[in-house]
């Protein structure tokens, strides 16, 4: 048990927290689900937030992760006002309670605060957000920076973790020999969720307020990014073909890539595409 600094994951069953849950054990962690492990914890339910405020308390936790949101950014389309509830009215309520019990606060937050139409946005550049998601996040954002929360901001570019659901279903199909569509005109920078983990366990460990940005080095298409993945696997690449993300109704963003700030070292700024790979290739 780290007994320094009780860590509280608010989303446990995200792709993240159950990365984060396996790598520190010792981390305490909220879910949606009965579970006899986890503390149960769902923005939408007003009385949850009495028993989190409770486990703050008993469990002496002094550093909050929220990942806990919908991500989905067809759903926050297609359905404003629950993930306005969700992501930033429920979200803020949440900050608040956990600002008054004295703990540090870690939120992840998104690229989708910048509109996505260059390359390597800057930290404190102006915000556009290119989607609902974005636009959400965003409003949590100035929430935290207006009321000086103790807390840090993590805008990730794109973060893989095995497994991938894209990814995954790419191998199953070039397995079968079966031809794969990937998007030649929606482009993303993607981090490996290691990578992410280190710079968010550096942050723990010294507390440290402000925003920070993590990328990868640059940015490509999920056409070329899929056929480097297959070739690394030993996989037919010749059967991924290119498709228009607007033939499927999806809004293809031309950029992902952030300009990397990070107040706590020089080493964690960018991560290289073949390292991207490289990690989740060797992910278990």
């Amino acid at each position: 048990m780290n007994i320094d600094n009780p860590t509280l994951i608010i989303g446990g069953d995200s792709v993240v927290g159950r990365y984060l849950r396996d790598k520190n054990p010792d981390y305490f962690y909220t879910s949606r689900k009965e579970n006899s492990e986890a503390i149960y914890f769902d923005l939408l339910q007003l009385d949850s937030f009495n028993i989190i405020e409770k486990a703050i308390v008993e469990y002496k936790i002094s550093t909050v992760i929220i990942l806990a949101s919908i991500t989905s950014i067809k759903q926050c389309e297609l359905q404003p006002e629950l993930t306005l509830l969700v992501n930033v009215q429920r979200t803020k309520l949440l900050l608040e309670k956990v600002n008054k019990l004295g703990c540090f606060v870690v939120f992840i937050s998104t690229n989708h605060v910048f509109d996505c139409k260059s390359a390597y946005s800057v930290w404190d550049g102006i915000k556009s957000p290119c989607s609902n998601y974005g636009q959400q996040k965003f409003q949590v954002e100035n929430y935290i920076v207006e009321n000086n929360f103790n807390a840090s901001i993590i805008r990730p570019s794109k973060i893989i973790h095995r497994p991938y659901s894209l990814i995954e279903s790419m191998i199953e199909s070039l397995n079968k020999k079966q031809v794969f569509n990937a998007f030649n005109d929606h482009y993303f920078a993607p981090i490996s969720i290691q990578f992410f983990s280190t710079l968010l366990k550096l942050i723990i460990q010294n507390k440290k307020k402000g925003i920070f940005q993590i990328s990868g080095k640059s940015d490509l298409s999920y056409y070329v990014f899929l056929r480097m993945l297959a070739s690394k696997l030993d996989l037919n690449s010749s059967l991924i073909t290119p498709v228009s993300a607007l033939s499927k109704g999806v809004t293809p963003n031309k950029y992902g890539t952030l300009e990397a700030y990070n107040t706590l070292t020089n080493t964690l700024l960018y991560q290289s595409i073949e390292d991207t790979i490289n990690d989740y290739c060797q992910e278990n």
